[in-house]
């Protein structure tokens, strides 16, 4: 958070703050509803932080460190897309789970058991695209993108979750990978595709 302050000003410490107090609220509220049930997952870690934040971080530093105005202008639109894909991933995931009843894997449409990887439901579907396309209007409001650039943000945050289902109904679920290195992957997929987008 203090690094996007440096960066980018209390807008960028605002946006960068709504990922975790946000994602918390939604495992309170997973946590509430699933807790008779014996769902509760383990507790998140440094790793995890990384794989959700590192790349924000990183973008941040370089602009701290001194870039041209238009490559301060990029590497805001990354940052807005990668922290977009971890909230829209997280709140789709934790909510999905709690109110979405019996998801289907994404990559078989096989109904399967929530909390699985790579299940999706229609409702937390619904939260993976209201939270992209949120989020990216807030970091627009906040002054870190142009208003032209909330839909491809958005875009690429959908991209994220929709590279976080795949790999976990895939590779995850086979435990080649594990859950932070799947997160890193959705949040590198939309820092990469909004350039195609804005660049």
């Amino acid at each position: 958070m203090l690094v996007l302050y440096r960066a980018f000003g209390l807008g960028g410490a605002i946006l960068f703050a709504l990922v975790p107090i946000l994602g918390t609220i939604a495992s309170m509220v997973r946590d509430q509803k699933t807790i008779k049930a014996g769902d509760k997952q383990s507790p998140r870690n440094w790793r995890n932080a990384v794989a959700n934040a590192g790349i924000a971080t990183i973008l941040g530093i370089a602009t701290i460190v001194g870039v041209t105005p238009r490559v301060r202008s990029i590497f805001a639109a990354m940052i807005a897309a990668s922290l977009a894909a971890t909230l829209s991933d997280t709140l789709s995931h934790e909510l999905g789970v709690t109110f979405g009843g019996t998801p289907r894997l994404i990559t078989s449409f096989r109904k399967v058991t929530p909390g699985i990887n790579g299940g999706v439901s229609a409702f937390g579907s619904f939260v993976a695209l209201l939270t992209a396309f949120v989020f990216s209007g807030i970091a627009a409001a906040l002054g870190l993108i142009p208003p032209k650039e909330i839909l491809a943000v958005g875009l690429s945050a959908i991209v994220g979750n929709l590279v976080d289902s795949i790999l976990g109904a895939t590779v995850e679920r086979r435990g080649w990978i594990g859950n932070n290195l799947v997160n890193f992957a959705c949040v590198l997929s939309a820092s990469i595709f909004v350039l195609l987008l804005v660049n």
